[in-house]
């Protein structure tokens, strides 16, 4: 099932849903890994230790 199907699929089973623990729960989902994103995001590596990680994985490469 492509991208876009299995999209559609889930955006007709969430227009359907009456369950209201179930919407938590997504809910829940939605708002975590946004949560989790903007964390990773503020304590990733700052450039320097970026090139030093990328130079170190290139070298496994040889």
């Amino acid at each position: 099932m492509e991208r876009l199907e299995k999209k559609k699929a889930l955006v007709e089973w969430l227009m359907a849903l009456e369950n209201d623990v179930i919407l938590n729960k997504i809910r829940e989902l939605k708002d975590k890994e946004s949560s989790d994103f903007q964390d990773n995001f503020e304590n990733g590596l700052t450039l320097e230790e970026f090139r030093i990680e990328i130079k170190k994985r290139i070298g496994t490469y040889r």
